[in-house]
């Protein structure tokens, strides 16, 4: 239940060898890079060709980004291989193809921005096609003016356009064009009613349709002249895409390594780095390193913990969908325990308790899967993976909670028209006895809380023995403080009632002593917390009758096969709605209680990601 065992290692080494390191540091992809407390000591400086690799990688991104993607034939076998000179070379030869590029480009946004004008003034003509209204004729009056309107409805117009102030010309389609005393329409336009809109009219055009064939035919000339001009693009990207992308990969890899000599310190002859790698990789390391560079001369030094170790977790694949929902929520630091292994269980625990029927199980497992096979990654990927191993235990709760699809495993065979002279077991139905699920559900949140203060004085045993003694103070204060409660609200265990109440007065002081006076005013908080667990049984409960309320009401028992039908097809979807409810809520309040309740006793989380210098080669190999 701890992240893997780093190794802070330094390595020392001629500075004429600092490439060929570098180099063979970022092909093995073990070291994660830390800075050196030796910062007395100059930078080291960059790769000779840094401004060269620059530039380079900035042209060819350039090309890459103006050009469509082309497919690439990923072949191993037959890599493109590329030496630093040789990428540089070929880079600088592509100032040309980036000319032309650029030229092409620049034309394509030319022409984008003239069709982007053509259509938006044929949006504005539509609206007069076929009217046959000269609009050349229309401005010439220094005392009247025209507006143009587009109602729904001819009507909406009738109330705010009287005749007695108003000339009006109705056309098809609801365009109306108005005349009136200038400064009329003034009030009119502060007054539009939902469903009509101020057109603007077109000035000084005498024909509109002549116009709009104009736009048209032009706009027709712009697609064919842009057609030309991305097919141009897409022949050259079928030409050089895979090139590029060969290149913008060797060159990446090379400025990522200049980036990293300028990092590493040292003096005139010698440098040296610093950083950290898996301890169970370590000795692979330092061999691979040593064949790899070739560099003569080259040390190991382990140093001391600094207390800023990465972070790398190494889970099983089984629990892989909680270990990511862990780093999604955040990372544990290298220091702390590694919950994943106790949310594995605890979250399916929790979900299957709060759905607990077989039937439900079995559609969510369905349900998660198809969904698991359309995503593609992302958070909503790690769902889909935790409902299918969550809904086992809603199975087996199922079984237990004697629930299947809201009924008995006696009814369900009933409905089939096999009768059970005795029930096949006796489970533990939720709703006869809720008294006694609550009862369960709290105990199981106490113990849920109890192991987050017992983690949380693990975790900080190493690191402050007054922090971990006041988890155990909170640890005795919940047992002690559950004992006085059974002893004085339900007259349960009375016998311990003093024994309790003096351990308790022990661990508050306890408690005030470790962590401050103000910390005795959470300890009310630690009911609620216990508290917050009912939710297990309330949603449960809330599905259950959901659930019994579809069978009363839909479940298909009619012999008129259209009612049958009809009653059968509302009974699969109101489950199934029922089913993805569940799906959600049991989630977010499992989660929840885990996040906020457990996490809170223990967890601080906020750790650094082991992130290795590595490079990640698909179009191209370094030449060696």
């Amino acid at each position: 239940m701890k992240p893997m065992e780093m190794k802070c290692i330094r390595i020392i080494g001629l500075k004429k060898d600092l490439q060929a390191v570098v180099g063979a540091l970022h092909k093995s992809g073990l070291l994660h890079l830390k800075n050196t407390d030796y910062t007395h000591l100059p930078d080291s400086k960059y790769l000779a060709k840094h401004e060269q690799v620059s530039s380079c990688l900035v042209r060819v991104r350039a090309i890459i980004e103006a050009l469509p993607p082309a497919p690439i034939a990923q072949n191993s076998g037959s890599l493109q291989e590329y030496s630093l000179d040789s990428a540089v070379a070929a880079a600088e030869l592509l100032e040309p193809l980036e000319s032309e590029v650029r030229q092409v480009a620049s034309a394509i946004s030319e022409l984008n921005e003239q069709h982007s004008k053509l259509v938006e003034q044929h949006a504005k003509l539509i609206h007069y096609r076929g009217i046959g209204f000269d609009f050349s004729k229309a401005w010439q009056s220094s005392l009247v003016e025209q507006k143009a309107f587009k109602a729904k409805k001819p009507e909406l117009l009738a109330g705010i356009l009287p005749p007695d102030k108003f000339e009006t010309l109705a056309f098809p389609g609801g365009l109306v064009i108005a005349i009136g005393r200038k400064g009329a329409f003034s009030a009119v336009l502060h007054e539009l009613p939902e469903g009509v809109e101020e057109l603007e009219l077109p000035k000084g055009i005498s024909d509109i349709d002549r116009e709009l064939k104009a736009i048209e035919e032009k706009d027709e000339a712009l697609r064919v002249s842009l057609n030309g001009r991305h097919g141009t693009l897409s022949d050259l990207s079928i030409k050089y895409y895979a090139k590029l992308l060969q290149l913008e990969e060797v060159l990446a890899v090379w400025h990522t390594r200049s980036e990293a000599m300028r990092r590493t310190r040292g003096t005139e002859n010698f440098f040296l780095i610093e950083g950290y790698v898996p301890a169970k990789r370590h000795a692979e390391f330092k061999e691979y390193m040593a064949l790899a560079s070739k560099a003569s001369g080259l040390a190991f030094e382990e140093l001391p913990s600094d207390h800023h170790e990465p972070t790398l977790l190494g889970n099983s694949k089984a629990v892989l969908p909680f270990q990511n929902l862990l780093e999604f929520i955040s990372l544990p630091k290298y220091s702390e325990l590694d919950p994943t292994i106790l949310i594995a269980f605890i979250i399916p625990v929790f979900y299957g308790m709060i759905i607990g029927d077989v039937g439900y199980g079995l559609v969510s497992f369905l349900l998660a899967w198809l969904l698991g096979r359309g995503a593609k990654g992302g958070l909503l990927k790690i769902l889909t993976r935790i409902w299918m191993i969550s809904a086992i235990p809603t199975i087996i709760f199922g079984i237990v909670f004697d629930e299947f699809f809201g009924m008995t495993h006696t009814a369900l065979a009933g409905y089939f028209g096999i009768q059970l002279a005795n029930p096949l077991y006796l489970g533990f139905h939720r709703m006869s006895d809720p008294s006694q699920l609550i009862f369960i559900t709290i105990m199981l949140g106490l113990a849920h809380l109890a192991l987050g203060f017992i983690l949380g004085a693990v975790n900080e045993w190493h690191h402050s023995k007054k922090h971990a003694l006041a988890k155990l103070c909170w640890l005795g204060i919940e047992i002690t403080g559950t004992v006085l409660v059974a002893a004085v609200f339900f007259n349960t265990g009375t016998v311990y009632l003093l024994p309790a109440a003096g351990l308790f007065l022990l661990f508050l002081i306890g408690l005030g002593a470790t962590e401050g006076i103000i910390s005795l005013c959470e300890v009310p908080g630690l009911a609620s917390n216990a508290m917050s667990y009912l939710r297990i049984a309330a949603v449960g409960m809330a599905g259950v009758i959901l659930a019994e309320i579809i069978n009363e009401l839909f479940l298909p028992r009619s012999k008129d096969p259209l009612i049958f039908l009809i009653t059968l097809v509302c009974y699969v979807v109101l489950h199934l709605t029922n089913t993805v409810i569940a799906m959600v809520e049991a989630f977010i309040h499992g989660a929840r209680l885990n996040i906020v309740e457990f996490f809170m006793k223990f967890y601080k989380g906020n750790g650094l990601p082991y992130n290795p210098f590595k490079a990640e080669m698909k179009y191209a190999k370094e030449a060696l």
